[in-house]
């Protein structure tokens, strides 16, 4: 019995082992720096430029969501800065992959890391044609999610027409970006909180009738003799019952999506908005 309980000991020994092996892996993982763009040449750290507008948020090109606040010891901290700048970031992307497509990422991207770009230099490196990135840039402009600077070719302080002028595009994090998708998020959440109180309203104008037409062949049993007739009115009751499960099934499946749909948008809006 007692080797029995010693090799019992020793598996359940070899197991914690394994399972704080397993666990320091995964902690030296979450420590080594997580790439901030995926496909943006996250190696090179990105340095503010001189003369730089405020309004940028210049944000380290690889970030690590745990860190180790003495490097010697065998405790780690959680950077909720970082894993809520990975957690909006994500937001941003599904709602301008949502409007714009893979395009319109690549954009914001590559905007978000260099600040400012001409439309040929964004066309080659998001891998597109200069026709299909000016319309998306100008969609992405006309909603609010990019702005545009000018930035005159000479040094001349005199008037000068739009030719002599290179115009840039550019994205602010906090000053464009996260303004549009909050808004882009907050008007989506209220057309789909409408579009559930009227499938709600319906819904329950449709259990009314239901209810009527439950009690009906009790009712016709009763006046009826003949048993044709009486077939007859049994099979109109069964069509309408019918007819009336299957749309209460489809105005149940409507509201449990709308549902689904709304507590989805505000989780998103809550991370958003919220920190």
């Amino acid at each position: 019995m007692g080797n029995v309980v010693a090799s019992r000991g020793w598996v359940l020994t070899a197991c914690q082992v394994a399972q704080a092996e397993a666990v320091r892996r995964c902690l030296e993982r979450l420590c080594q720096p997580v790439a901030l763009f995926a496909g943006c040449n996250a190696a090179a750290p990105m340095t503010p430029a001189a003369g730089s507008s405020p309004n940028f948020t210049t944000m380290p090109s690889t970030r690590a969501l745990l860190v180790k606040p003495q490097s010697e010891s065998d405790l780690y901290a959680l950077d909720d800065v970082t894993a809520v700048q990975l957690l909006q970031e994500a937001v941003c992307e599904r709602v301008v992959y949502s409007r714009y497509g893979v395009l319109g990422v690549r954009i914001m991207r590559l905007l978000l890391q260099h600040h400012f770009l001409e439309e040929r230099t964004l066309a080659e490196q998001s891998v597109a044609t200069y026709v299909k990135a000016r319309e998306v840039l100008h969609r992405m402009f006309k909603d609010g999610f990019l702005l545009q600077q000018e930035v005159p070719r000479t040094s001349a302080l005199v008037e000068r027409s739009a030719k002599a002028s290179v115009y840039l595009w550019g994205l602010s994090w906090s000053a464009t970006l996260l303004p549009a998708v909050r808004e882009r998020l907050a008007k989506t959440l209220t057309i789909a909180w409408v579009k559930l109180r009227e499938a709600q309203q319906q819904a329950s104008a449709v259990a009314k009738p239901a209810a009527c037409v439950r009690s009906s062949p009790a009712a016709s049993g009763g006046i009826h003799r003949s048993a044709a007739h009486a077939e007859e009115v049994e099979a109109q009751w069964k069509s309408g019952m019918s007819r009336s499960i299957q749309q209460a099934l489809q105005t149940q499946r409507t509201i449990t999506g709308l549902q689904s749909c709304v507590m989805s948008l505000m989780r998103l809006l809550l991370i958003v908005d919220f920190f």
